[in-house]
């Protein structure tokens, strides 16, 4: 794979820091990236790497990044270089006795509960939409062993865990913004970035809602609104002026 600048980034960043949060305008492809960083993980940790991938529901496990992680693999059996991994039909991917991926959604904080190993990385999707009570028991994770967090998200409220990295908290995470004009520098590099943002696409938002329009902000600038006025709204990423 060739990964556009932001990727790499995201990619790397783990391996640097305890805890990273990502946020993005719609489509940024920031997905696809953890994708990637879950197999460079298991790669650099041989034996007790463990890849935890967490979502608000098992839909967005099961569709989202682990459909990508699927692609990659067949993609390097494809290609005559296989990854040497046994992959099940519900989120799973394992290389050996703990050693692997585990995707599951976060309804229940309990499903962390113990977590404990030598070297976890723990992917969060959607973190906008992940309870308190599990991101709390989350950090019993990094009690012990090489633990790291990857938090990805759009900036769709204005409290909690997804709020508080960039602003009251910021010091303790590291912060990757992905926005449509980096994407644009990517495309203008000539990197190919299937299904990302468009700028036709944008050029119809701008007219539709206005570029200072809160739908605007969170879905092209990864800005987090001027109000949350009906932010629950289609699952909470609709935002009106």
């Amino acid at each position: 794979v060739r990964l556009w600048p932001k990727q790499a980034e995201i990619v790397r960043a783990p391996f640097l820091h305890k805890r990273t949060a990502v946020r993005g305008c719609v489509s940024s492809t920031k997905t696809f990236a953890g994708a990637v960083l879950a197999f460079a993980w298991l790669m650099a940790h041989p034996r007790d790497g463990r890849v935890f991938h967490l979502a608000p529901s098992f839909r967005q496990v099961d569709k989202n990044l682990w459909g990508y992680l699927k692609k990659l693999n067949a993609q390097a059996t494809a290609n005559g270089r296989p990854i040497g991994c046994q992959v099940y039909k519900e989120p799973r991917l394992v290389f050996g006795d703990g050693w692997e991926y585990v995707g599951f959604s976060t309804d229940d904080p309990m499903n962390v509960h113990r977590i404990h190993g030598p070297n976890d990385l723990v992917i969060l999707d959607d973190g906008h939409g992940i309870p308190k009570a599990l991101m709390d028991e989350l950090e019993n994770m990094f009690a012990g062993g090489n633990t790291r967090l990857i938090m990805f998200f759009n900036p769709v409220v204005l409290s909690g865990e997804t709020y508080a990295c960039a602003h009251g908290q910021k010091a303790l995470w590291h912060n990757i913004k992905i926005t449509f004009k980096d994407l644009l520098a990517a495309y203008k590099a000539g990197f190919a970035m299937t299904g990302a943002l468009q700028q036709e696409t944008v050029d119809f938002w701008a007219k539709k809602f206005g570029k200072t329009s809160n739908f605007y902000l969170l879905k092209v600038d990864a800005e987090y609104p001027k109000e949350e006025k009906d932010c629950k709204k289609n699952g909470g990423f609709f935002m009106l002026q």
